[in-house]
C-alpha cells in the first residue's frame, strides 16, 4: 500500500483543485510554447528545471505502478483453470 499512497501523493486532488502535477504539466506546456516557439530564452532555465522535476516525479510514479502491477500479475497467475468458463457458460439470467 505504500506504493499506492505514493501515487496518491502525486495524483490526489486537493478538494476541488486538480492534482498539482496537472497544473505543472500545463505550466510546462506554456513554457515550451514560450521557449521553443517564441524563442524566449530567458525562461529556458525554469523550463528545463520544471521538465527535470516532472520527469523525476513521473519516474517515481512509474516505479510504484510497476511494483503494484507485478504483485497483481503474480496474483492473476494463481487463477486456477477450474474457475475458468466460456461465454457459453453464461446464461441470460446471469445478467
Amino acid at each position: 500500500m505504500d506504493h499506492v499512497d505514493k501515487l496518491r501523493g502525486h495524483l490526489a486532488d486537493d478538494g476541488l483543485r486538480p492534482p498539482e502535477i496537472r497544473i505543472d504539466l500545463l505550466k510546462l506546456h506554456q513554457m515550451a510554447m514560450d521557449v521553443v516557439n517564441r524563442g524566449q530564452t530567458s525562461k529556458a532555465q525554469e523550463f528545463f528545471d520544471l521538465a527535470y522535476e516532472l520527469e523525476s516525479q513521473v519516474f517515481d510514479m512509474l516505479e510504484s505502478l510497476e511494483y503494484v502491477y507485478e504483485k497483481l500479475n503474480k496474483l492473476s497467475d494463481l487463477y486456477p483453470d477450474s474457475l475458468a468458463f466460456d461465454d457459453e457458460d453464461l446464461e441470460e439470467s446471469d445478467f
